[in-house]
């Protein structure tokens, strides 16, 4: 069991529903807290961990007015995932490397950023000049990567770029602008002042974003960089496996221990005093520390029987029940990759009455059941607040 919160929040611009999954947090969690100001809506949910979680299910018209919810209820949303289309990979190896003056204009878009944000304005700079000028950028951006990973190991600092962190370092230099690179490029250990983010390293597949944003189409862009990012995955495997190693050993704490320490459902005081300490535990305790921290209270325990590869992710859509309509919320759990409106579909009608709208499914994929912010809904609007209640979330159950 546990709680969703619906909140709404306005721009001048733009107004955003969001279903927020409660669960224990650690202390030092940076997650976005709702404001109570914000509800719109609260709901008690329940279902396996194994799913469907029904997360939402209200009934807000009759079948007489389906015609007109249909065409409200899933008006605009902007947040909608949609399957990638494949298109294969081009290569771009050979390619005329672009001037310093070309190269460094869509990182200058950046502002010394490394948010989401900033890379979609480097995007929109990169495609505006066209495709023959998206593969040239991002082989020129290999090369000069290249270059940052063969001075690193020159000054005895390739540990720094010899697996999946040293994407972020890599990246976070080039996202620093023209300067900083030739500092960092001369001296690497000037290096230490910039710590990436968490999307650093993609700047360094800006062309690959391009691309994308014009044709559509996922498409792998093969640079002169690309063996060696073969081998940073191939080092990100060893160091995992040495990590790995260092949790099997004997004597540690395993996955029943920690279960007893915990029980079914700890608070995040609870998971903070174990996790304090440090203590030594095996693989599979740590596993079941990690459940404790992603997994609502009362849920956790069932993930020692669920694959690690699932997938979860939420879904809307219409349904019908006795006559009446009901916007209805679900929770998928589906295997690795299987993110669709197939599995969501399947799940939906297992919780009962008829699905008569198209689905919509959340661009948010977690790996947890106790992610913040499970669904989104994000519209164009410039009204009130009350316009907007009463257009996309009031139930209409007056009688016809």
């Amino acid at each position: 069991m546990g709680r969703v919160m619906r909140t709404l929040t306005q721009t001048a611009q733009l107004a955003r529903e969001t279903f927020w999954l409660e669960g224990p947090r650690l202390p030092n969690d940076s997650h976005v807290e709702w404001a109570l100001d914000d509800v719109i809506g609260e709901y008690e949910f329940a279902g396996p961990l194994a799913g469907p979680i029904l997360l939402w299910d209200e009934p807000i018209g009759r079948v007489s007015q389906l015609e007109s919810l249909l065409a409200e209820f899933f008006e605009g949303n902007l947040t909608v995932w949609q399957p990638a289309v494949y298109a294969g990979s081009v290569d771009a190896r050979g390619l005329e490397p672009l001037s310093d003056v070309e190269f460094w204009e869509p990182i200058d878009a950046m502002r010394g950023s490394q948010s989401e944000t900033a890379f979609n304005a480097a995007g929109r700079v990169i495609s505006s000049h066209g495709d023959d000028f998206v593969l040239r950028w991002q082989e020129t951006a290999a090369l000069k990567a290249l270059a940052l990973v063969d001075s690193f190991r020159r000054h005895g600092l390739g540990e720094l770029v010899a697996d999946d962190v040293g994407m972020s370092v890599l990246g976070s230099v080039l996202s620093q602008g023209r300067e900083a690179y030739a500092e960092v490029l001369d001296e690497p250990a000037r290096w230490s002042r910039r710590s990436p983010s968490d999307h650093s390293w993609s700047v360094l597949y800006l062309g690959d974003l391009a691309v994308d944003g014009k044709t559509g189409a996922m498409r792998d862009v093969v640079t002169s960089f690309s063996e060696e990012r073969e081998r940073m995955r191939a080092g990100e495997s060893r160091r995992v496996e040495v990590y790995q190693a260092t949790l099997a050993g004997n004597g540690g704490l395993g996955r029943a221990e920690i279960e007893a320490a915990l029980g079914e459902a700890p608070d995040h005081m609870d998971i903070f005093e174990l996790t304090r300490e440090d203590p030594q535990v095996t693989l599979e305790g740590a596993k079941a520390i990690n459940d404790a921290i992603i997994h609502p209270p009362g849920y956790w325990m069932q993930a020692r029987d669920i694959p690690e590869s699932t997938t979860y992710f939420a879904a809307r859509a219409l349904v019908e029940i006795d006559g009446l309509i009901h916007h209805r919320l679900v929770y998928v759990a589906a295997p690795d990759g299987d993110v669709g409106k197939g599995s969501a579909r399947a799940a939906m009608v297992s919780l009962g009455g008829r699905v008569c709208s198209m689905l919509e499914v959340s661009d948010r994929h977690y790996a947890s059941a106790n992610s913040d912010a499970v669904f989104e809904i994000k519209r164009r609007f410039r009204g009130t607040r009350d316009d907007y209640l009463t257009r996309y979330v009031s139930p209409r159950l007056a009688n016809d």
